[in-house]
């Protein structure tokens, strides 16, 4: 029950954008399919039919605030992120999707923040008290150092999945002598960024996951991923920033609110490390990916692609294997899907659209019971001068050359061109009303 109290105290961090407000202060978070480099998980895979909303988590250190790792976040994603409680499941098969504003809370300001590096990790002052069901600030180691072979363990929300309880009687501290930071062989994944990493004997809160070894493998055969397992003792381990880095700012946050201390906000020397592959993953498993490997999602663009899914990262920049400062941008390209064939669905010119009447003629046609005199646009009628050019075309002689001229002519041989063409047309009607006037005289006569 004591790690059930733990989680409790642990959250999700979402993009606003996938909540949305129902009524009755319920709201519905939006999730996606597990999938990896756009696999389903392999028959034999945990949680492979378990949805996915989540791109790092955080924990309750304080009334309003939140510990975090720092390469999850910065001042300016705050307005579009939310820390999300009680994203879990009900049972086996049923994850809670529906929540009520008391487990829903927005970032104000960061307090303390190394957005990389051996020190990576944030506390974030909230928009109000946090009131969820069951949450209560964790307590955090303040002094000291934990064990080699320490027994501990880990909450949160592995590659974005609904909250999970990570603890092993095999897993351990392997190496403590880093000042910041120890490494340990959690079972821990993207997502699991900023997840609290607890002894497990004390219940003190020994740091913030931050880094970890690669989480996948693809199965070619079946075409599906699997965890990437490890030995104990195998593989680089993941990295857990030591909660006495930030412990001072926790009880002067708690003690003087929204006075930032000085010194607090820093950045972590810059270090360089290979941007991992997104291509062919859903933005928000890019972006856990990116956050895990200590790179944030960038600007996400959107194109049309012959062969990758709509809605599946098509392209990144930098390149997967590029060598990139931790903490920098990885930007992407999201698929479309197929761009649609030039004419489908469009009639050819002159022939009716589906369901368009075929009495109307084609463009320069005459319609059916139409004076077959009335000329198509821009053909001269039977008996209109040759000379005079259809509209938009120029008359011989005309200058074409009317550089960004506005209503008035730049040429002042248009204005007589213009008179010309009035006197013409008057004398074209005269002659007219002579003609049938001489005709209404022959009548008469008869």
């Amino acid at each position: 029950s004591d790690r059930l109290d733990w989680a409790a105290a642990t959250c999700a961090i979402v993009y606003a954008s996938n909540l949305s407000y129902i009524a009755d202060d319920i709201y519905t978070l939006n999730v996606s399919a597990y999938r990896v480099s756009g696999k389903p998980a392999c028959e034999d895979e945990p949680f492979g039919d378990q949805p996915t909303a989540a791109f790092c988590s955080a924990f309750v250190v304080g009334e309003d605030l939140i510990a975090t790792a720092g390469h999850c976040l910065n001042e300016s994603s705050l307005p579009n992120i939310r820390f999300l409680f009680g994203f879990e499941m009900v049972d086996a098969t049923t994850p809670v999707l529906e929540f009520h504003s008391d487990q829903i809370y927005t970032g104000e300001e960061i307090i303390s923040y190394v957005s990389s590096g051996a020190e990576d990790h944030a506390l974030v002052r909230i928009d109000r008290p946090i009131v969820a069901p069951g949450a209560w600030p964790l307590p955090v180691r303040e002094s000291g150092v934990i064990a080699v072979n320490e027994n501990i363990g880990v909450i949160g929300h592995p590659s974005g999945l609904p909250k999970k309880i990570a603890f092993g009687p095999t897993t351990v501290v392997r190496d403590n002598e880093p000042a910041t930071y120890f490494v340990a062989n959690l079972d821990t994944y993207g997502g699991n960024s900023g997840s609290p990493v607890f002894n497990a004997t004390t219940g003190l809160v020994e740091g913030i996951l931050v880094r970890g070894a690669a989480d996948f493998v693809i199965d070619t055969e079946d075409n599906c991923f699997r965890s990437n397992v490890l030995a104990d003792d195998g593989g680089r381990g993941e990295d857990v920033t030591k909660s006495t880095v930030f412990a001072a700012m926790i009880a002067d946050s708690n003690g003087a609110e929204g006075e930032t201390q000085e010194g607090e906000l820093e950045e972590g020397e810059p270090e360089d490390a290979l941007v991992p592959e997104v291509v062919n993953m859903l933005p928000h498993l890019a972006a856990m990916i990116l956050e895990d490997a200590g790179f944030v999602l960038g600007s996400v663009t959107e194109a049309y692609h012959d062969t990758i899914e709509e809605g599946f990262v098509v392209s990144q920049i930098p390149e997967a294997g590029t060598l990139a400062q931790i903490g920098s941008s990885v930007s992407v390209v999201v698929s479309l899907g197929p761009a649609a064939q030039e004419g489908e669905g469009e009639a050819a010119e002159g022939e009716p659209v589906e369901g368009e009447s075929e009495g109307e003629a084609a463009e320069g046609e005459p319609v059916e019971g139409e004076s077959e005199g009335e000329a198509a646009e821009g053909e001269p009628m039977e008996g209109e001068s040759e000379g005079e050019a259809a509209e938009g075309e120029l008359m011989e002689g005309e200058n074409d050359d009317v550089g960004g001229c506005c209503d008035a002519p730049c040429n002042p041989d248009v204005s007589s061109k213009r008179v010309r063409r009035l006197l013409g047309d008057w004398l074209l009607i005269g002659l007219a009303l002579l003609t049938v006037a001489g005709y209404s005289l022959s009548r008469r006569n008869i």
